[in-house]
Parts: structure tokens; C-alpha cells; sequence
């Protein structure tokens, strides 16, 4: 029977298991715990899967703090990109829960974020912002609510007259309904729409 000849802890968090077959294995310090692991314990077949499925665990774990630190993600659009990597891996879910559990990963808190980062820098209307979250597999409830706390009114007018200005003001009916297209499609509502186009020149 193999044996777990030696534990070799690491500086990142991670322990490095060397067995009597010559295989290293390295897992989350926190692994070696949880599997109440020893040097020079026997390793039965099931305890050996237990250890690579810790390692592979460990793998898509640091994956994902790699993604995480470039930009936050959404649970789903991060579950998309591990499992596009790790097609074979059952620990993607396991791992994906863990980051919840300590608020690396958390949809409330993107979508806040995500909304308010697209206010400031994108001429988006409510629509365009709802639909763009919903494509990245965030629940109702924390778009509505992100929606309500980040989307004032008054700068979506202002971001539709900017919109306006720059496009040049419609001088007949087939321009200003080409221009409520266009508005339309950056997710501006009709009320809104209607409202701009309807006043003076700004």
C-alpha cells in the first residue's frame, strides 16, 4: 500500500504531499487537516482520491483568486471560465461555494458595482444595464436592488441630452425616430426617450 512519506508545507498556504510511488501532490494546508493527514500514513485508494481531489480543488481555487484579482465576476460568469478550463473537474462547484463563503465571490455586491461603474462610464440606460447583468446569470433581486440604489434618474436624462448633443439635433421625423432608436438600444426607456426629444433644443 502506498504511503504519505512526507508533508512539506508551504509558503502560500498550500502543503506539498510526496508518497512512496513518487507522486507529489499539493493541496490547501487547510486540506491536510480536514483529511487528517500524517507522515507516513498508509494511503488506501479512497484516501488517495480524497488527496488528488484535494489538489485538484487547490488548482481551480488558485485559478480563481487569479481571475478574481483582475476584475470581479459574477458567480456564473466565473463558473463559465473554470469549467471551460477544467471540463473534467468535479470540484469546480465545491471551490465556487467556498469563495462565496468568504466573500470573494458575491452577486449583491458585483451587481452594485457593476452598475455603478457603468454609470460613471457609459452613456447606459436601466434597460441596457438590467440586461447586461442578466447575461451575466445575476438574480433579479440584486439587479432591482442595485438598480434602485445606483440609477438616478436625473443622470440618465442628462447621459440621453449628452447622447442627443452629440449626435446632432434631428431636424425632421425620420432623424429623431433613427436617434430614439439609437437611444433605445443603449437602454433608455420610451418615457425617457419620448421626454428629450420632445423638448426644446437642448
Amino acid at each position: 500500500m502506498l504511503q504519505l512519506e512526507q508533508i512539506q508545507w508551504q509558503t502560500d498556504g498550500s502543503a506539498l504531499l510526496q508518497c512512496s510511488n513518487s507522486e507529489e501532490v499539493r493541496i490547501l494546508a487547510l486540506s491536510v487537516t480536514e483529511l487528517s493527514l500524517y507522515e507516513g500514513q498508509q494511503l488506501s485508494p479512497d484516501l488517495l482520491e480524497q488527496i488528488q481531489s484535494a489538489g485538484r480543488f487547490r488548482e481551480i481555487y488558485k485559478k480563481s483568486l487569479d481571475l478574481l484579482a483582475q476584475r470581479e465576476h459574477s458567480i456564473w460568469e466565473l463558473r463559465q471560465k473554470l469549467r471551460q478550463r477544467f471540463t473534467e473537474f468535479r470540484e469546480v462547484e465545491p471551490v465556487l461555494l467556498q469563495l462565496e463563503e468568504q466573500k470573494f465571490l458575491c452577486d449583491e455586491r458585483f451587481s452594485l458595482n457593476f452598475v455603478r461603474s457603468r454609470m460613471a462610464n457609459r452613456s447606459w440606460g436601466a434597460y441596457r444595464l438590467r440586461a447586461e447583468l442578466q447575461q451575466r446569470g445575476v438574480a433579479g433581486q440584486w439587479i432591482e436592488q442595485a438598480l434602485a440604489s445606483e440609477v438616478d434618474e436625473s443622470i440618465l436624462r442628462e447621459k440621453a441630452e449628452a447622447l442627443i448633443r452629440k449626435s446632432g439635433l434631428p431636424k425632421d421625423l425620420a432623424a429623431k425616430r433613427k436617434l430614439a432608436q439609437k437611444l433605445y438600444r443603449r437602454g433608455f426607456s420610451q418615457e425617457l426617450i419620448n421626454q428629450v426629444l420632445s423638448q426644446d433644443p437642448l
